[in-house]
């Protein structure tokens, strides 16, 4: 057997090595025993390299294999994915998570970074990817971020599921092998193209290759009958069929052809034999009766001489004694014969046919599929980027991944992973609660009242008043100053109704709790988290996650209903997990709920609303009033330097106190 060339060589190892049902076994045998290519193709290359990353999936050696992976010509789409998750599970399962996230993401020389940045592989980098990359960075140092990294790149099995969703994708494009391309031109749908193209010489070697049956098949198409006609036709295969026709004529010159004598001695044989196989039939048949009678009784002959011989009846003969009836008569009364009952036998039924092709069975349920890690991340993401009820896009954007899955789907399994949360008992808001909570703050106030008037300075007076208002003027007599700070609800003064430039939004706010059977706290060091949906920790256990925005809305009412709870879950949940992956393993206690006033939209952006109301509202007494509202969401940011800048003007009664960035409400149209 010759020996094999690197060039052949690269072919076997390019079929063998792409196939993944192949065992690793055979393909280590195999790259022992054939020379190493000199030049592998792209394809080999490819294989190499998913052989390789199939075996050790999650590595410092697969983070390299995938780079190079990705310096292949056209690399699947998720091999940015699979690269930015292998090298966040390095960094977060390190011993030292420092070192290990400035090794590979630091500026300017990180692995990863140096992979992603400018200059590096397009397939690997995304504005998602260096959000990633820069996160990582700037958590060394951080002890709060490593933790939230942790959580959300530190499973193993998640990392590993997206190696194996590059391999698949991977595998399936990597397309046929250099070998099958050449059967497919040979004996394959392009063979008749080959064959046609082909002159004789050539045409003999593919003879070779196809086999006789094969090549009757291709020729017959190219309309070139192969047994008439001698299908190769050259010099040398001329002169073979010459010699062999001169040397049976001179054969036949020289030897008696044998065959005309044997076949009259045949012929003279069989005759006799026949003739010997005839006399003897005829002597047996002489010491045989020429007739036979039948059994049982004798029919009388026709001249009445006794019992004679005769064929048997046939079924077909007139029986005189039968007796026919039709389907509609029966005997009658006056017959010999005892009363037949004649069967009734109903009509048959034909079922009509419908003219309408018949239709599916609807009926029938699809298999149910269980859901895989992948889809609910998937799902997740897919929630956060384009919202609660656009299923169609989710699914569309993620072909690959919701595999048979339809929009109706992805919102059952949304349900379900937030179902969990629903129906826990509420505590109830009623309006006995509320007035103890009002009560207590005025109870407040009034402690502070009179420490402020124990002082040993000026003497100072305190007193706090809870009555109802009808008309803002009725205070006039009693008042110097009044300050209006009733948020939302100064729209319900009827002096000010539909006169100041507030936008209304309605907020829910969820209450989580740990479940008692669990261990885990959140770090009574670990601060509270803002971003798209904020969270306010009230020690170890226990959490407020905020908040939602229905904008225009005109309900004041705390109490918050199973369905505006679903809806808030569906919107806080997805954005509390992202920077707290562990909420989800915190339970749901409850939900209340406010009503906003915001703030116009001005050139300086969303501030306060400031100033004196006695332009707004017409000035008809000696009481001067005074606005403090609009700080929406930044009540807490605004309220110290409002307070003071408000109560210095009241005192001065001198509105130019105030800067004009908060008094410019004025000038705009609500």
């Amino acid at each position: 057997m010759p020996r094999v060339t690197p060039v052949g060589a690269s072919l076997i190892l390019e079929h063998v090595l792409a196939d993944p049902s192949v065992p690793a076994a055979v393909v280590n045998k195999l790259l022992v025993a054939l020379p190493v290519p000199s030049h592998p193709t792209p394809r080999l290359r490819r294989a190499v390299l998913l052989r390789r990353l199939a075996a050790d999936p999650v590595s410092e050696s697969s983070l390299d294999t995938l780079q190079l992976l990705a310096a292949l010509p056209a690399p699947a789409s998720p091999i940015a994915a699979a690269h930015i998750a292998v090298a966040a599970y390095l960094a977060v399962s390190a011993s030292d998570f420092d070192d290990a996230a400035g090794a590979l993401f630091a500026r300017p020389n990180g692995r990863v970074r140096l992979a992603v940045d400018e200059g590096g592989s397009s397939a690997l980098a995304s504005d998602e990817i260096m959000t990633t990359v820069d996160q990582f960075e700037a958590a060394v140092g951080n002890s709060f971020s490593q933790a939230v990294l942790r959580g959300l790149w530190g499973d193993r099995s998640a990392t590993e599921e997206r190696v194996r969703d590059l391999l698949a994708a991977e595998w399936a494009a990597i397309g046929p092998s250099l070998l099958v391309q050449a059967a497919e031109r040979i004996v394959g749908d392009g063979a008749v193209e080959t064959w046609r193209a082909a002159d004789e010489a050539t045409r003999a070697k593919l003879r070779i290759l196809a086999g006789e049956e094969r090549t009757h098949e291709i020729l017959s198409k190219l309309e070139e009958p192969t047994s008439s006609a001698n299908p190769i036709s050259t010099p040398a295969v001329e002169k073979v069929i010459n010699s062999l026709k001169t040397s049976c004529a001179e054969l036949h010159s020289v030897v008696e052809d044998p065959l005309p004598a044997a076949k009259a001695v045949a012929d003279e044989v069989l005759a006799a034999r026949m003739e010997k196989s005839v006399s003897l039939d005829a002597e047996e048949a002489r010491g045989q009766p020429t007739t036979c009678g039948t059994a049982g009784p004798s029919a009388p002959n026709d001249k009445g001489k006794g019992p004679s011989t005769g064929k048997p009846h046939s079924l077909m003969d007139w029986n005189p004694t039968a007796r026919t009836f039709q389907w509609e008569e029966s005997p009658g009364p006056e017959s010999s014969e005892p009363s037949l009952r004649r069967p009734h036998l109903p009509s048959p039924r034909r079922a009509p046919v419908s003219p309408l092709p018949p239709g599916e069975n609807k009926n029938r349920r699809r298999r149910a599929r269980k859901w895989c890690l992948l889809e609910e991340e998937a799902l997740r993401q897919g929630v956060e980027q384009y919202g609660s009820g656009n299923w169609k896009d989710i699914l569309n954007n993620n072909p690959d991944v919701f595999i048979g899955r339809t929009p109706v789907d992805l919102k059952d399994k949304w349900r379900n992973m937030i179902n969990r949360y629903r129906g826990i008992v509420r505590p109830p808001t009623t309006e006995k609660a509320a007035d103890i909570l009002l009560e207590a703050l005025f109870s407040a106030c009034q402690n502070l009242a009179d420490e402020a008037s124990s002082l040993p300075s000026e003497q100072k007076e305190f007193k706090l008043y809870k009555q109802h208002v009808d008309d803002l003027h009725h205070l006039a007599g009693n008042y110097d100053s009044v300050i209006v700070c009733l948020g939302a609800k100064v729209r319900s003064l009827p002096e000010l109704a539909n006169k100041l430039p507030l936008r209304t939004c309605r907020g829910v706010i969820a209450e989580f709790k740990l479940p008692s059977d669990t261990i885990e706290e959140y770090g009574s060091q670990s601060p509270s988290i803002l971003s798209d949906a904020w969270l306010a920790f009230q020690g170890p256990r226990s959490v407020s996650i905020g908040s939602t925005w229905q904008w225009k809305s005109e309900n004041d009412s705390s109490t918050v209903s199973d369905e505006e709870s679903l809806t808030a879950m569906e919107e806080l949940l997805p954005k509390a997990s992202g920077v707290y992956p562990r909420i989800n393993k915190w339970d749901f206690v409850g939900a209340r709920a406010g009503i906003r006033a915001m703030p116009p939209l001005t050139a300086n952006g969303s501030l306060p609303l400031l100033g004196c109301l006695d332009d707004l509202l017409g000035k008809k007494s000696n009481c001067t009033f005074w606005i403090v509202g609009g700080l929406g969401a930044r009540g807490l940011l605004y309220h110290g330097l409002v307070g003071k800048l408000t109560a210095k003007a009241v005192i001065s009664c001198d509105e130019n106190i105030i800067p004009s960035e908060f008094t410019c409400w004025n000038t705009i149209k609500p």
